[in-house]
């Protein structure tokens, strides 16, 4: 089976988001903002040229096919920094690259809430003022609801440091 990883990070840097051994058998691309209108399948082709500019999204994303479940938890266990991981399947093999990781980065923003209210669940928050007990609310709503919650991470995170 061949395995390919697509890595598209901001500003053309270096790909060093997992230190890999291309005689393992991984398969090393790059891509730009100039493939977000392909579809996956099309860009695993490999058959598409890109000037590799990535200014759309902040964090790196890597997108893999024909990965183990642990191969894959292996390889985000190393990365140096943190990144998005795509995992190519029959269902989203026919969407546009944007969209996908349009999704990916709501999931990941999803977790990432998700992890912080866990956090706050384990403390006291008696001392907390209103304004910020009820932003704990709306963000355990919009958890519930599966609405975009990309906008409590950082409140939350600040919530945490005064408990």
């Amino acid at each position: 089976m061949r395995v390919t990883m697509i890595s598209m990070e901001k500003k053309c840097k270096k790909i060093r988001t997992y230190q890999l051994d291309i005689d393992a058998g991984y398969d090393v691309k790059r891509f730009g903002d100039d493939c977000l209108e392909m579809t996956l399948e099309d860009l695993f082709a490999g058959n598409y040229e890109t000037d590799g500019v990535c200014e759309r999204y902040e964090m790196p994303y890597v997108l893999m096919d024909g990965f183990e479940k642990e191969e894959i938890y292996n390889l985000l266990s190393s990365a140096v920094d943190p990144v998005i991981p795509v995992v190519l399947t029959e269902h989203n093999r026919s969407w546009k690259v944007r969209d996908l990781m349009d999704e990916a980065f709501r999931e990941h923003k999803w977790f990432i809430v998700n992890d912080l209210m866990k956090e706050l669940n384990e403390k006291d928050l008696s001392s907390l003022d209103i304004t910020d007990k009820n932003t704990i609310m709306n963000a355990w709503m919009a958890l519930q609801k599966e609405e975009d919650v990309s906008g409590y991470e950082i409140p939350l995170q600040e919530i945490l440091k005064k408990v």
